[in-house]
């Protein structure tokens, strides 16, 4: 038995010290520097997911995401002199095989031409894998010959790594999502609100229960921050239905609906679990301190998106006013506002708020957008099925 055969795990849950001394973080890779690429790796896999000539489903994306966790928690992240290439060559092998288990294949080389398609040089034109200058005019420019040396050595290394990841996987493609919980917890939400609250999340006409016009921005908003939970570690950390718990709780304080303290309702959940007619639901325990544990690491991820949003902001205002000297005295008002923006001692789950505030107008407005545009293709895009705060901000990696 090989040495990576005997590290890998049998269930693919881990503990917070376990991630903190991980394959990578032994070879001398900070725990910093470590999170820093997953993260990016997972935003990758999103942008490849969503520029395929026939976008990926977001259950596809999501579990891509895992698979990449994973997979980094048996072998080390690559850091060697091409570990950039290296580390989107992971990302998008693993949305290749994700594609496949998810039953929403894709050919081998729309993944390859959204890379080549996403790492272009939009100062030079340039292709990392080559410009398509035959004559199809069907074909866009990043649409690479099949035939080119570039986009062999890309393919052959995609296959390489596929094998690779079978390996460390095992096969074992099994992914519980959160968003599979979410609609159930929001009706258990309706029946726990405490008396002073008056709005409803479903309505039950005889045994037909639906949600109201609360009760699905609620979910949109839980099912989106349980898209940007799995661009942490907190799939591999803890069972979806925890997150999928905190995701629900946290879209309540957005919209300021009145629920009771969570050892209130957390008792009341375990009580009644074991009397719901779904299995998988009398299995969900909620325990109070993984509760506050991912509730903390999913602030942190949004904490660490406000602060690089006001980096970039900054840094735009720094070279637009080189290249335009004048501007008018509001814009240098803006332009004071968002740099001081680091430095505000606001309240964490305030800054949270204004964080998914900002994106959920984004939200809104690519929903719009894309539901009055034809569409090509049928299958589920990421904004159309749930959304993310997160991909839909103007964090950069």
């Amino acid at each position: 038995m090989s040495a990576v055969e005997e590290e890998i795990p049998k269930s693919w849950l881990f503990s917070k010290e376990e991630i903190q001394n991980s394959p990578s973080v032994r070879i001398g890779i900070t725990f910093e520097e470590e999170r820093a690429a997953r993260k990016a790796a997972c935003k990758f896999i999103a942008e490849v997911g969503q520029n395929l000539w026939h976008p990926a489903s977001i259950v596809a994306i999501n579990s891509a995401k895992v698979f990449l966790n994973r997979h980094y928690m048996v072998e080390s992240l690559d850091n060697s002199a091409d570990m950039l290439y290296k580390r989107k060559l992971a990302g998008i092998t693993c949305l290749f095989v994700a594609c496949k288990t998810e039953e929403c294949l894709r050919p081998l080389k729309e993944f390859i031409w959204a890379w080549n398609q996403i790492d272009a040089d939009s100062r030079t034109g340039s292709y990392p894998f080559g410009r398509y200058d035959g004559s199809d005019l069907k074909r866009k420019s990043w649409c690479v010959d099949e035939e080119t040396p570039q986009y062999q050595k890309v393919r052959e290394d995609i296959l390489l790594f596929e094998r690779d990841l079978l390996h460390v996987l095992g096969f074992d493609f099994q992914v519980d999502h959160p968003q599979g919980y979410i609609m159930r917890f929001a009706q258990f939400f309706d029946t726990v609100k405490r008396d002073k609250e008056s709005r409803a999340l479903v309505v039950s006409s005889g045994e037909e229960v639906r949600f109201t016009e609360l009760g699905h921005r609620v979910i949109t908003t839980a099912n989106a921050m349980a898209n940007d939970s799995s661009s942490t570690t907190l799939g591999i950390q803890f069972k979806s239905s925890a997150i999928a718990a905190v995701c629900m709780c946290l879209a309540l304080k957005t919209l300021n609906f009145k629920s009771p303290s969570l050892e209130k309702w957390a008792a009341k959940w375990n009580e009644e679990r074991l009397r719901h007619a779904d299995p998988r639901l009398q299995s969900v325990e909620i325990v109070t301190a993984d509760h506050q544990d991912i509730c903390n690491q999913l602030l942190d991820f949004y904490d660490e998106i406000e602060r690089q949003n006001a980096m970039s902001a900054q840094a735009a205002v720094v070279e637009t006013s080189e290249q335009q000297p004048a501007c008018s005295s509001s814009q240098r008002a803006d332009a004071a506002h968002m740099a001081t923006l680091p430095e505000l001692k606001v309240e964490r789950l305030d800054a949270f708020f204004s964080v998914l505030h900002r994106r959920e107008c984004c939200l809104v407005v690519v929903v719009v957008c894309r539901k009055s545009a034809p569409r090509k293709s049928t299958s589920v895009n990421l904004v159309h099925d749930f959304g993310s705060f997160f991909l839909l901000g103007n964090s950069r990696m």
